[in-house]
């Protein structure tokens, strides 16, 4: 699990023309996966569900998820993210979400999600949440 491990992309259907893309990296062990584009589609969401099992299976039990250049998410998307959170549950790991532009952070708390996962401003604060805790502990959900 190294810095930039891999970037793996899906074309969007024709509704949009932004690539969803999934890359990821390590800090303070914690496994980083950066979404570029909409997770808006069955591909979308099938890419980062792969690259997901892949940190999995490569030993990883703390995730955070950057939502900052995530313009939507549809029913792929969530599914994916419920994915993400189960599986990541079933090993013992924890998995969090940062920085939601508002559009997905409304999608969130709509669905009543930002109850499922605890949700960071910034990158900053989600890592802080991990390293407080030992990198092991659930952070908690924070309402906005």
């Amino acid at each position: 699990m190294g810095t930039n491990a891999g970037v793996i992309s899906a074309h969007v259907p024709r509704s949009s023309s932004v690539p969803a893309s999934v890359s990821d990296r390590s800090a303070g062990g914690v496994s980083i996966i950066d979404v570029d584009g909409l997770l808006t589609a069955e591909s979308a969401a099938q890419v980062f569900r792969s690259r997901v099992r892949e940190l999995l299976d490569e030993g990883a039990r703390s995730l955070a998820i950057n939502l900052t250049e995530v313009a939507d998410v549809d029913s792929y998307g969530l599914g994916a993210l419920a994915a993400a959170y189960n599986w990541i549950a079933e090993t013992g790991g924890k998995i969090v979400l940062f920085a939601p532009r508002p559009r997905v952070r409304r999608t969130l708390s709509r669905l009543r999600l930002d109850s499922v996962f605890a949700i960071f401003d910034d990158e900053r604060a989600a890592l802080e949440a991990f390293a407080k805790r030992g990198g092991t502990e659930p952070p908690s959900p924070l309402k906005h």
